[in-house]
């Protein structure tokens, strides 16, 4: 950024910034790309919350994860954001593309959709930060190229190809229908190929995720999975697919859920699930009531604490991915506003830069820190922009 745009800066976007600090003087700053949001379930899903643009006012701080001061003070540059609506009808997902438009324009001079990597630079460069549309789930595709091709031209820039097992292929924590990607899938992938529109494996099957490495023209991204070397869940990406990533030119964008993060906390996540599994059976069955159930609970939570699981953790899966796939192929997707649990020090949108000095803690260059932060991510972007031109 040059003296003069800087000098044309509002004092509070320089006090808080769009960049993560550099360690020491010579070192550059990182134009950081935060794989997966939730934000838009704070406005749509959520019955505790305010609801509209003016009841939640994210200029202030808020209850959730994110807010501006927060993402000013992380150094987020651009944000993939979840677009979606509760409203699974055509016309709750053209309301949903509706509402990201309100948004950008209620925070104009914060916020702005990008279309291109060149667009997400172009905004970065003038102080603004770059929402990328998403969305979490093919289902809102309607398993219509029309709507691929419709939603690319509202500002649609990757899915999630099944976040539950859909007509598409099958979801990573789901009973599979299609032994992976169906038919129908393979022609929306080749849809978003064509379209520009970035194929996200994250919440799919393991049999999904080589398939769609099979067929695809372009770099498909994971926008916030982790190492399943690490943590074994079937969310996490195992080693044989890291190494198709990186043959593909793809991304494995490591989340910050500590259930993706520390085998402790998923089998205690585990050993919660069946708890309330068998909870909810017995209330059904009248087996206990309502204050039995409670007071299992309260003894359960009383001896079995939560784990914590720090920054290292995410670290390690960060190394991992960097080390069977390559420091060409590693980003960082958090998932705040849609997980319940946090890491320590990983908390919300203004803790990322703690995670880049555990990096540079343990010897990571500029250059790798560029990389992971977001020039991979725009790389992949680019890549599928080229190939959709085609």
């Amino acid at each position: 950024m040059t003296k003069s745009l800087l000098s044309l800066l509002a004092p509070a976007v320089l006090a808080g910034s769009l960049f993560v600090s550099p360690a020491r003087a010579d070192e550059p700053a990182l134009l950081l790309v935060d794989g997966h949001n939730d934000l838009f379930i704070r406005y749509m899903d959520c019955t505790s919350c305010p609801r509209g643009l003016d009841a939640y006012d994210i200029r202030n701080r808020t209850d959730g994860d994110t807010d501006i001061p927060r993402l000013r003070k992380g150094g987020v540059g651009a944000i993939l954001l979840n677009v979606f609506s509760n409203d699974k009808t055509t016309k709750g997902t053209l309301g949903a593309f509706d509402f990201l438009r309100r948004l950008e324009a209620k925070y104009r001079d914060h916020f702005e959709v990008a279309a291109t990597a060149a667009d997400v630079r172009r905004i970065h460069g003038a102080g603004r930060i770059a929402l990328i549309p998403t969305m979490e789930g093919a289902g809102r595709l309607e398993n219509d190229p029309l709507m691929v091709r419709t939603l690319q031209r509202l500002g649609l820039r990757a899915v999630t190809l099944a976040y539950q097992t859909n007509d598409l292929a099958d979801g990573a924590n789901a009973t599979p229908r299609h032994n992976g990607l169906s038919d129908l899938g393979r022609a929306i992938v080749a849809e978003m190929n064509d379209s520009g529109i970035l194929v996200d494996l994250s919440h799919v099957s393991t049999k999904v995720m080589h398939d769609v490495l099979d067929v695809t023209k372009a770099p498909v991204i994971f926008s916030h999975s982790s190492a399943r070397s690490l943590v074994n869940v079937e969310r996490n990406v195992p080693d044989d697919v890291l190494k198709r990533v990186a043959k593909n030119g793809g991304i494995v964008m490591v989340s910050l859920v500590p259930y993706f993060t520390s085998q402790v906390h998923a089998d205690w996540v585990k050993r919660e699930e069946a708890l309330s599994n068998q909870i909810g059976q017995d209330f059904e069955a009248k087996r206990i009531t309502q204050a039995e159930g409670d007071r299992l609970w309260a003894e359960w939570n009383a001896a079995n604490p939560e784990p914590e699981v720090s920054v290292s953790a995410v670290a390690d899966h960060i190394e991992h991915v960097r080390t069977i796939a390559g420091i060409d192929h590693v980003g960082i997707g958090s998932d705040f506003d849609g997980m319940p649990n946090k890491i320590t020090g990983l908390e919300d949108t203004s803790k990322f830069p703690n995670l880049f000095a555990e990096l540079r803690r343990r010897g990571w260059n500029a250059e790798e820190l560029q990389k992971l932060a977001g020039e991979n991510f725009l790389r992949v972007m680019e890549d599928a922009e080229k190939i959709s031109r085609k």
